[in-house]
């Protein structure tokens, strides 16, 4: 239909309505299951015909708008379901809720002056909303766009927008201005969601919302509150050089790739419980007040990859099979997490983005066998013996092992044939031996006892084997102190004592 005849079966609702025969939803309904009807009948007489055809259920897939034809009859059933809204003053009450728009939909440069309600349509392919003002309240809660939503050139909501609960099953384009709320609550974006450069004048709240496709919100500005709480995000989430001026709220959100770059936060920015399936970029990004980041998940950056041909792979040939960072800016994501961690004075997470930025570095920046070869090899070394500071059970049990390695040892050295000199305790010699060299300074207090056991060891051997056993002390000693060191340090991060 063109802009005459839309008009035409528009005014024909409204006075349905206002004569109280039948509803206005009724009327337009009709006309719409009508010619629902008629493409049914071509798809069954087999003269529909289109290049690509649109899903019918936004979980189905994207689909595509603006299909080439191939058939009259298509062509014809097209001109029919078209309609044309653009450039039309509302001024009373548009009520659209539960409309169904069997094609095309145009309400280009449209103003609606009063409420403009659209709650429960479904719009069957693409809608333009190019260059419309709202300027009262705008209800789109549970409508259904199958085909793209397109809010862009200079949107105006002037009061409060409302999409709680509705679903995009194609691209969502909005390059708008919200002066009040935008409630966007429980919404599904199938497709791309782009938000690029929108201004959010008051709050936006996007809570619980399920983003299928990437998401664009970069440059946009936050004057009041953000909420994304408990949003999904499965693909990209693009936040880069965007302003958040009030609270910004993405706890118990979940990201597979998100992206912060160069954001401003000129108030509180809250993360808690958030999860992220990889290390999200938060370079050059400023905080007027520490992040909140308690309980965040992230997960392990380091993973089994096979760069194939198109890109060479840091790894020598050896070395395949190990683990590496996706690429070489991994370390300095956690860096940058590590540094938002150091403000919010979260130690807890500190010691994690510290054991991420050390452990993204190899093969990158750290070669095994070159540059950085040391910080390499120390830092697999400072993994194992203590999970970078983590794990007080990890160098707790190197200290036993180690402990018991040297009583093997004396006890391989001991001599058989017989004792010089009486050893009464119910402690096997080795073991005691190695206990007390085990605690740093402990053999000085008991160097009487040390001799008394040594000479009950070794006997006449002593002399013999005694500058050996010497230097497996000071060795032995060395590393167990190193390990009672690793041990503190552990119990220092976890009661967070500076």
């Amino acid at each position: 239909m063109d802009k005459v005849e839309t008009d035409k079966l528009w005014q024909l609702a409204c006075k349905a309505e206002a004569e109280k025969q039948h509803s206005g939803l009724e009327v337009w309904n009709k006309w719409a299951d009508q010619i629902l009807c008629e493409k049914e009948e071509l798809v069954k007489q087999g003269k529909w015909s289109l290049d690509r055809e649109p899903f019918e259920t936004i979980f189905d897939g994207l689909p595509t708008v603006g299909s080439s034809l191939k058939s009259k009859e298509t062509s014809e059933w097209m001109g029919k379901a078209r309609v044309d809204f653009s450039q039309r003053t509302f001024d009373e009450t548009a009520n659209f809720a539960l409309f169904k728009f069997p094609y095309d939909v145009s309400f280009a440069e449209t103003t609606f002056n009063s409420w403009a309600v659209f709650s429960g349509c479904t719009f069957f392919d693409s809608v333009s909303f190019q260059g419309t003002k709202f300027n009262n309240l705008t209800n789109f809660r549970n409508a259904k766009f199958i085909g793209t939503a397109a809010f862009h050139s200079s949107v105006v909501f002037a009061e409060v927008a409302l999409f709680d609960k509705s679903q995009f099953a194609s691209d969502a384009q909005f390059n708008c201005v919200f002066h009040r709320g935008a409630m966007f609550g429980s919404c599904v974006f199938a497709g791309t969601a782009l938000f690029g450069q929108v201004k959010f004048l008051d709050s936006a709240n996007f809570p619980s919302a399920q983003f299928f496709g990437r998401c664009f919100f970069e440059e946009s500005s936050f004057s009041k509150h953000a909420s994304f709480n408990d949003a999904r995000f499965y693909t990209e989430a693009l936040f880069g050089r965007c302003k958040f001026d009030g609270p910004a709220n993405f706890s118990k959100a979940h990201f597979s790739s998100a992206d912060f770059n160069s954001i401003q936060s000129r108030n509180s920015f809250s993360l808690a419980e958030s999860k992220f399936d990889s290390t999200p970029n938060f370079i050059q990004a400023y905080f007027s007040e520490a992040p909140r980041l308690d309980n965040i998940v992230l997960e392990d950056p380091l993973k089994k990859r096979n760069w194939g041909f198109h890109a060479p792979d840091p790894r020598p040939a050896d070395f395949c099979e190990w683990v590496i960072a996706k690429d070489g800016d991994e370390q300095a994501r956690s860096r940058t997490l590590k540094k938002m961690a150091i403000s919010a004075h979260d130690y807890e997470q500190e010691v994690n983005f510290f054991s991420n930025e050390l452990r993204t570095r190899r093969f990158w920046r750290d070669k095994p066998f070159s540059t950085g070869a040391g910080r390499f090899w120390f830092g697999i070394l400072y993994e194992l013996t203590s999970d970078f500071g983590r794990s007080v059970l990890r160098p707790f049990l190197w200290w036993l092992g180690n402990m018991g390695f040297l009583a093997l040892i004396l006890a391989l050295v001991r001599n058989r044939e017989g004792e010089c000199t009486l050893w009464n305790s119910v402690v096997p010699v080795e073991i005691y031996l190695s206990f007390i060299n085990s605690l740093p300074g402990l053999g000085v207090f008991r160097s009487q006892q040390k001799e008394t056991a040594l000479t009950y060891l070794l006997c006449a051997k002593k002399d013999e084997v005694f500058p050996f056993l010497d230097m497996i002390f000071i060795v032995h000693g060395f590393v167990q102190a190193i390990l009672i060191f690793l041990c503190i340090l552990v119990i220092r991060n976890i009661f967070k004592i500076k």
